[in-house]
């Protein structure tokens, strides 16, 4: 784990990092200076009934522990708002092959997305109803362990067409930690 102090007047987005010691440098490794809040996962949270709770825009750390383990999370949308559901693990080298599964008031399926960069999902969804949604994130072929680390962007109100830039490591305020 590395821990780390950002200037807050650093600008954000996408940045590199390298360890410098005496013996060299590192590999360079992904982060991101965001302002987002971050919210951790909480276990058990494997079923519906057991999701965590957040409130968008937020940034969720988490992990695929367990066997067969799927971390479920509720949250608040407003009738005709936008957000977009992202999971960035695979471009940051967890194993994590993703499935976001996003379910409705209900608990029907209103959509579900593995692939849209790598092995990372991605749902944008607008709601057509206000109320309390259920978002699920598995492994899609339930494997698990240490590696299967997993970071969640849910932005709120992005236009359609605009990506959420890739990181790696989250920061909030003037600190951030590595995933």
């Amino acid at each position: 784990k590395l821990k780390l102090r950002i200037d807050p007047q650093a600008p954000l987005g996408s940045q590199d990092i390298r360890a410098h010691t005496s013996k060299g440098h590192s590999n360079a490794r992904p982060f991101e200076i965001g302002d987002l809040a971050e919210f951790s996962e909480q276990e058990p949270n494997n079923e519906t009934n057991k999701a965590n709770s957040v409130t968008a825009p937020v940034i969720i750390n988490g992990r695929i522990s367990g066997e067969k383990d799927k971390d479920h999370f509720k949250f608040k949308a407003e009738k005709d708002q936008t957000l977009v559901l992202e999971v960035k693990a695979s471009r940051f080298s967890s194993p994590l092959d993703a499935l976001l599964v996003l379910y409705d008031l209900k608990g029907a399926v209103l959509q579900q997305n593995d692939d849209v960069a790598g092995a990372d999902a991605r749902i944008e969804q607008r709601f057509s109803e206000a109320g309390e949604y259920t978002i699920a994130l598995r492994d899609l072929l339930e494997r698990s362990g240490d590696a299967w680390r997993t970071f969640s962007n849910f932005p709120s109100a992005l236009p359609p067409t605009r990506w959420v830039g890739e990181s790696g490591v989250m920061s909030s305020g003037n600190s951030c930690s590595s995933l």
